[in-house]
């Protein structure tokens, strides 16, 4: 699993830890059980994983009730488990991090007893980097846990596929980027490149030059509607005109393509307006990006 998420995000995993079932059900209980929600308007009832939630409801699971409610897949789609177990997550720590099971020792050896018997770790998982994590505990708050789901769409019962964004949060996370673009939010809400409507100018004496960059952003899985000459050149500089309902879209996509194109909110008269797609007219310094294809990891072992 770890070498086929580096394969796919093109991110190191530099640890894991699998925490067993047994084990996840005593900890929930262990801090007196944790507060599961229904948001929605109807009820959730999953006969298989014994999930009973009305419509609208909390309620402080225990450890049988907060594992129903994490591995429930038959009241939604895999999309929503992955927001629900984040959600769980993100309230589980909290609970934890707790000043005052923080300050409570033997709480906390109780829990360190829990969890140490029944996890699974890869062989670099030392007692030191383990002490480490629980210093950084004690900082912990719900609001300070950042959670993302890969941008993809389903395709089919089975398969999902990356969005055309994802690599912008992938760079994101690699760079160690200070604060993410808004992408792979619980839901997958946010905005998305997927279906957008892009028009691609040559704005070069260069031939090609259009047919070239949009064969590059076809390959993210954008769809380019048009491929022509733009009206008048634009020497050196390549520009990116948005109508203003498609705002955020340009803004992702002018991070897909870096400080080489400038983005432009277009005149209420300009075809990027009246037809309601993004334009992207592209100069002699504009270099088509690569393909999408995440840097494969060759590590076959999980380093340090």
């Amino acid at each position: 699993m770890v070498r086929t998420v580096q394969q796919v995000t093109g991110l190191p995993i530099h640890h894991y830890v699998v925490i067993n079932f047994a084990a996840f059900s005593k900890l929930v209980d262990a801090v007196g059980g944790v507060r599961v929600c229904n948001p929605t308007q109807r009820n959730w009832d999953d006969r298989f994983a014994n999930l009973h939630l009305p419509a609208n409801t909390c309620r402080v699971a225990s450890g049988a009730g907060a594992l129903a409610y994490v591995r429930a897949r038959h009241i939604d789609s895999d999309f929503g488990r992955i927001g629900r177990q984040q959600a769980f997550m993100r309230a589980l720590m909290g609970k934890i991090a707790n000043k005052g099971n923080l300050i409570n020792i033997p709480k906390m050896l109780s829990l360190a007893n829990i969890v140490s018997s029944n996890i699974t770790t890869d062989q670099y998982f030392s007692t030191g980097t383990a002490l480490n994590v629980a210093k950084r505990m004690g900082s912990l708050s719900s609001n300070s846990i950042d959670m993302r789901t890969f941008p993809s769409f389903a395709n089919g019962p089975s398969f999902v596929e990356a969005a055309p964004e994802a690599p912008i949060l992938m760079r994101a996370l690699l760079n160690d980027a200070p604060v993410l673009p808004p992408l792979g939010l619980s839901g997958q809400d946010g905005p998305s490149l997927r279906g957008l409507r892009l028009w691609v100018l040559n704005g070069t004496t260069t031939q090609g030059a259009a047919r070239r960059a949009a064969e590059g952003l076809t390959a993210y899985g954008l769809n380019v509607v048009n491929v022509a000459n733009a009206a008048s050149p634009t020497g050196n500089a390549s520009y990116l005109f948005y109508p203003t309902a498609k705002a955020k879209e340009a803004q992702l996509l002018g991070a897909l393509l870096g400080p080489q194109v400038k983005v432009v909110q277009a005149a209420p008269a300009s075809t990027a307006a009246v037809k309601r797609v993004l334009v992207l007219t592209v100069g002699s310094n504009f270099q088509p990006v690569g393909p999408p294809g995440f840097v494969p990891s060759t590590q076959t072992t999980v380093a340090p």
